[in-house]
């Protein structure tokens, strides 16, 4: 006879089958190789294109740019670690990036000027320091935090970050206030043991991203297999049920605490990485304002998923460096909210999800056109709205012309244009509520077409 509970854990087995999940550990190890083996290429492209126009007229990003979003990115699947694999709501995961900076800094001036050992230049292992300060913080404050998780977890995170904020501006001494610490890359060719010296030269950009995508290519890799190991393993577990795991004889708090502790590590290398690219670290670096883009990256781009904090890092680093605005915190927190109320599986569920209804787009063509156009209109009026309020605020009267995302020029003292800007916005917005159950049947209809 089948108790309820047996009843329970059945039933739970056949939903998490049913899950749609990117599982690179399933694919075949070929095609695993095959996947590093084009993100090793893209990196490359990165170095020799920095700055350039790919296949003439596709702008790449500067060596600088493309860095920081290595270290964004980075930093984002430490964050899923915590979040998407051992469900630990994070807070202060900031402190570990802001420390690694810090370490690289440090280090970079304990070597002489700055790098270099006797015919040895250090930089190439300096993100290594920012990933043993991270490990040394993680294996300090991990030791109380992680006993608890949920909401005891996400506080006491909380309010370790903002002591670590804190820290920063009591310390100035130490950690430079404000303004943070910074440092000069050596003007130096690198040196090889035996061979002598390269063409590397680390005062380059184009040197220091090449150091940045190798650190971040075995990060990725590391990262990747540890979702592989037991431990990893256990990890989802313990996020999924951590009574069950706690029964079956593992401790639920000794796996958290070496996520935790691994977490600590990257996010610690990608705040090195971060800090060789700009040659400082300031007290920014450890605020929550950046274990929120943390947050935002993974959940936004899909918690849990290997591809997910990837994707939700490139969404960040697109509307924070490359969209002509200043409000581009207003339209990352409006997607927030988006994703949190309409689709909790990120952006990496959504795709996946329609990847396996890829024989089901006909059904879903004219319900998604239609919503994909209201939702374009909706944008355009809430865009033109706040960058005409945005500017009325800077400018006042003395300039009534504004231009949103440098799209076109529009005078905000005109009233007519304030109306049709919100009218248009209503429009879309009253597209969207019209089309949605449109949407939904068909999304149904498609699947109920698939399963049958």
């Amino acid at each position: 006879m089948t108790t309820t509970s047996d009843r329970t854990y059945i039933n739970a087995l056949d939903v998490r089958k049913k899950n749609i999940r990117f599982n690179p550990a399933g694919l075949p190890v070929g095609v695993q190789v095959f996947m590093f083996a084009m993100l090793a290429l893209i990196l490359l492209g990165g170095y020799f294109g920095g700055g350039e126009l790919a296949f003439g007229f596709l702008p790449v990003p500067t060596h600088t740019l493309l860095s920081q979003s290595l270290a964004i990115i980075l930093f984002a699947m430490s964050y899923n670690m915590l979040l998407g694999q051992g469900g630990m709501l994070s807070f202060g995961h900031a402190v570990y990036y802001g420390f690694g900076g810090y370490a690289v800094v440090y280090m970079a001036y304990f070597f002489e000027a700055p790098f270099g050992l006797s015919g040895f230049n250090m930089a190439p292992f300096l993100p290594l320091f920012g990933g043993l300060m991270g490990v040394i913080l993680a294996v300090i404050l991990g030791s109380f935090s992680t006993r608890r998780a949920g909401t005891v977890f996400a506080m006491i995170s909380l309010g370790l970050g903002q002591l670590a904020y804190s820290a920063a501006a009591v310390f100035k001494n130490s950690l430079g206030g404000e303004e943070g610490k910074s440092f000069a890359r050596d003007e130096h060719p690198f040196i090889i043991p035996f061979i002598g010296e390269t063409d590397l030269w680390f005062y380059k950009n184009d040197t220091i991203y090449l150091i940045i995508a190798f650190w971040f290519l075995i990060a990725v890799i590391l990262i990747f297999l540890f979702s592989r190991t037991p431990a990893g393993r256990l990890s989802n577990a313990v996020r999924d049920n951590e009574e069950r795991v706690e029964f079956i004889g593992y401790s639920m708090r000794s796996v958290r605490y070496l996520v935790f502790i691994g977490a600590g590590f990257f996010a610690g290398v990608a705040g090195g990485m971060s800090a060789l690219a700009f040659e400082s670290t300031t007290q920014s670096d450890l605020s929550n304002f950046y274990s929120g883009v943390a947050l935002m990256a993974v959940f936004v781009g899909g918690a849990g998923f290997f591809i997910g904090p990837i994707l939700g890092a490139l969404i960040y680093q697109f509307f924070a460096q490359v969209l002509p605005s200043t409000l581009y915190e207003l339209y990352l927190g409006i997607i927030f909210l988006v994703m949190v109320m309409f689709a909790p599986q990120g952006v990496a569920g959504i795709i996946l999800m329609h990847i396996a209804s890829v024989k089901r787009w006909r059904k879903l063509l004219i319900p998604y056109g239609a919503a994909i156009i209201a939702t374009m209109v909706a944008v355009f009026g809430l865009v033109v709205i706040a960058e005409m309020m945005h500017h009325v605020q800077i400018a006042g009267a003395s300039d009534p012309n504004a231009h949103p995302l440098d799209w076109f020029s529009i005078d905000t003292s005109l009233a007519l244009n304030w109306i049709w800007s919100g009218a248009v916005m209503i429009a879309g917005l009253v597209g969207l509520y019209l089309i949605r159950k449109q949407v939904s049947g068909a999304w149904d209809q498609a699947r109920e077409t698939g399963d049958a």
